[in-house]
């Protein structure tokens, strides 16, 4: 809201500026204060710039100070031992492919641009200063693939990149009398996946480039260091969207759309399911492990630490079920510990030892014991179906359209909210120190819901 004279109304005099709303597409906890962070880059009117608002912890409608955080687009944020950590993508805008009828591809709407790490110090908040920035140029058609930075160590933060496409735009074209254009769509139609064993054609939703791993050095604040992209595995590769980094290793579920036997490539639903390894040490440069393979598509990893980590993974069984497996893995080759046949597009998610699958009333929980056998505890009821699950730092949480629910791992009651017309997400909720949920809405700005 702005406020003016206009006694001379050739020269008015502004008295005041209000800002009555603001997006938030991620809060992070700051103690006794929160940090609400706009991303920036919106495609409508003339976009939005980066910012960070500070609001007292208890009163998040309340701005105490506002910091114009630069060009591009927040990719991740993270608060850690007083330093904001934002990651800025100034190359924001994403690859638009155009197809006609006859096959004929188009690329365009990509701009490159360097991906920038800046480091904050927020003990003094609301005021932040900015300690020191470092960018790396990021590879054509490279995109952040991740929305949070993975920690394998304490001073090396890394993102993923992938190749990816975004988004898609087909149009019929009237035919004209023409010589038909040969190109790697001659074959088949892009949009229907070929039979198993027909032409060794790359499908088109899988990049030529494989994805790659940029790393930083934030050991010195005032002089970080942004290393040079690293390759990650063979093409053919794509994540799968699953990744966890602790104690010295990142993994990474991956699907491999090649036949390791022959190198040809692979159709439909036949890509093969692997996890992705990478050793990182406080020294040298990241080491890519050769893929495991796994016995389904990674969902989740838990427990992981130099020795190995569980994977839990699933396989459409048939049109109503799917298979969950746990497998043991040492970092190198995975072992298959058990599975569960479930409903299918059941929600899953795992924490620990626990797998959740959603229910018709709430959640299914089972504990994987000393003996390798999931046993079933006492459900989650909270009175609807949630279509999305996720594991935050020991609670699990769940949405349905509007509605949210919270409970702890071995719980039996869970926090519920509902909320008037806001489609909620998991992906940027957080969890503040006393365990309340701070919940971005976008547009809709932030909520902090007490448990």
């Amino acid at each position: 809201m702005v406020t003016a004279d206009i006694t001379d109304r050739d020269a008015p005099d502004v008295l005041a500026e209000v800002a009555l709303a603001w997006p938030v597409d991620r809060v992070l906890d700051a103690g006794d204060d929160l940090l609400q962070i706009e991303d920036g880059g919106r495609w409508y009117a003339n976009g939005s710039r980066a910012t960070v608002r500070v609001s007292p912890a208890n009163a998040p409608e309340q701005i105490l100070a506002e910091t114009d955080l630069g060009d591009g687009t927040v990719r991740a944020a993270e608060c850690r031992d007083g330093k904001l950590y934002v990651l800025r993508d100034q190359g924001a805008s994403v690859p638009i492919y155009y197809m006609n009828y006859m096959r004929t591809i188009d690329g365009g709407g990509s701009s490159e641009g360097p991906l920038v790490l800046d480091i904050y110090d927020v003990t003094a908040v609301p005021a932040l200063k900015l300690l020191g920035s470092c960018s790396v140029t990021l590879p054509s058609g490279a995109q952040v693939a991740t929305d949070h930075l993975l920690w394998p160590q304490p001073d090396r933060p890394a993102v993923v990149l992938d190749y990816r496409f975004a988004y898609w735009f087909y149009w019929y074209v009237p035919p004209v009398a023409v010589t038909p254009v040969v190109n790697q769509f001659a074959s088949a139609n892009p949009f229907q996946p070929r039979p198993l064993g027909s032409v060794d054609v790359r499908p088109y939703w899988v990049p030529e480039t494989a994805p790659c791993l940029v790393w930083f050095d934030v050991s010195q604040p005032a002089t970080p260091v942004a290393a040079e992209p690293v390759s990650l595995g063979p093409v053919g590769t794509m994540l799968n969207g699953i990744s966890e980094a602790a104690n010295g290793r990142i993994v990474l579920g991956t699907s491999y759309w090649k036949n390791p036997q022959n190198g040809r490539w692979l159709d439909s639903t036949h890509a093969v399911q692997s996890a992705l390894v990478i050793r990182v040490d406080a020294t040298g440069p990241p080491v890519v492990r050769p893929l495991v393979d796994l016995p389904g598509e990674l969902f989740a990893v838990t427990e992981l630490d130099a020795n190995g980590f569980y994977a839990f993974t699933r396989t459409c069984t048939n049109d109503a079920t799917t298979t969950l497996q746990v497998s043991a893995c040492d970092g190198f080759d995975a072992f298959l510990v058990t599975s569960l046949n479930v409903p299918a597009n059941a929600a899953v998610t795992a924490g620990g030892k626990r797998l959740f699958v959603a229910n018709a009333n709430g959640v299914d929980r089972r504990l994987l014991d000393d003996k390798g056998s999931l046993t079933t505890e006492p459900a989650l009821n909270i009175g609807w179906t949630p279509d999305g699950l996720r594991w935050i730092q020991g609670v699990l949480t769940g949405s349905m359209g509007t509605s949210l629910f919270a409970a702890t791992s071995d719980g039996t009651t869970a926090a519920i909210w509902t909320f008037p017309a806001w489609n909620l997400g998991l992906d940027h909720l957080t969890l503040a120190a006393d365990g309340d949920l701070l919940v971005p809405f976008g547009d809709y700005g932030v909520e902090r819901l007490a448990r």
